[in-house]
């Protein structure tokens, strides 16, 4: 019966995805028989077989849809499950649509405007945060935001935030600051959608498992980070920790490889742990307001190594998550319960 639960997001996925472009097929192929005007006063009957069959395609996946949505929606306040389910696809469909909103703008922006193209990821962050943000009932709470004021000016900061879950990607939307683009592992590049965007808007990628190749990478990112005037988001823990305590993981070494050979400040960024209302392993999805704190900027030393910056940079982290642990009422205070 679980693995049967696992398939539903799936599922709704694609029959959304699927509902969703139906009208666009129609509405396509209207225009290559016959003018819209005329096709919507045919009948059923008198549409062409190709256009009855879309809107008959179109009405079986919507009534489908409802079968597998009502159960969910009638359930959900009851049941943990149901609303996992329910605010991930939203989540979901969030992000593709912020994905094809980056392409678009990807491809126009250059053109229009080409001096924006470095505010594009800006731009389609913050539309998936105010696009998803209130369907799913996160709304977060920013402390030390005017420490990115100097990346809205232009000047070149790295900037590193802890990495939960896919749920990160929200907490983005909400501080990711103009003249900023994101560093991913290689394998995001070929993502239907999200890869093409981030190939448009100046996206790093990076390949995790050659370790002459990132440094390489890193060399050249600092380079031109000065000459674009471009800060570089990363997270340096590589992978998400899916951890219900205030943790970190390891942290990798090639961000503070960049700050050092370029001599580029770190400003931290720490998101509180969001495991008492976001869980993928023990379905849970909840409603909250969970705390990023952006901490003070820090420069490298002169003579300073790599790992010394690290030590430095995570220990902050950590104190700054640990801290946020013992607030009271948090919703990282409540992140070992259950409900």
């Amino acid at each position: 019966m679980a693995d049967c639960w696992q398939l539903v997001p799936s599922l709704l996925i694609v029959y959304l995805a699927v509902t969703l472009i139906q009208p666009a097929m129609v509405s396509l192929l209207s225009r290559y028989t016959g003018g819209i005007g005329s096709l919507l006063q045919l009948t059923q009957q008198q549409q062409p077989p190709m256009i009855a069959s879309a809107y008959q395609q179109a009405s079986r996946l919507k009534t489908t849809l409802g079968l597998i949505l009502g159960p969910l929606l009638i359930s959900s306040p009851f049941s943990n499950r149901s609303r996992y389910y329910l605010r991930m696809v939203a989540y979901v469909i969030g992000l593709a649509i912020g994905s094809l909103t980056g392409v678009v703008a990807g491809l126009i922006v250059p053109l229009v405007r080409p001096s924006w193209r470095k505010n594009i990821q800006w731009l389609v962050a913050r539309t998936f945060y105010n696009l998803v943000s209130p369907v799913i009932g996160w709304d977060f709470i920013v402390e030390g935001e005017e420490f990115l004021e100097p990346c809205y000016r232009g000047e070149s900061h790295v900037l590193l935030g802890n990495h939960q879950s896919v749920i990160d990607i929200l907490y983005l939307g909400r501080i990711f600051p103009k003249t900023c683009v994101i560093m991913a592992k290689k394998e995001l590049k070929y993502t239907p959608l999200l890869g093409q965007y981030m190939t448009l808007s100046r996206a790093v990628f990076v390949d995790r498992h050659n370790r002459a190749t990132a440094l390489e990478t890193f060399q050249k990112v600092g380079h031109d980070m000065k000459k674009h005037d471009l800060s570089l988001f990363i997270f340096p823990e590589g992978t998400r920790s899916n951890s219900t305590k205030p943790s970190l993981l390891p942290f990798k070494k090639g961000a503070f490889h960049l700050s050092v050979q370029s001599k580029l400040p770190i400003i931290p960024i720490v998101c509180e742990n969001y495991s008492s209302i976001y869980r993928s392993k023990t379905p849970m999805f909840e409603r909250g307001r969970p705390v990023l704190k952006v901490l003070k900027p820090i420069h490298p030393i002169p003579g300073q190594s790599p790992e010394e910056l690290l030590n430095i940079v995570r220990e902050q982290m950590l104190v700054a998550l640990v801290e946020l642990s013992q607030r009271p009422h948090s919703v990282s205070s409540r992140c070992s319960a259950s409900d």
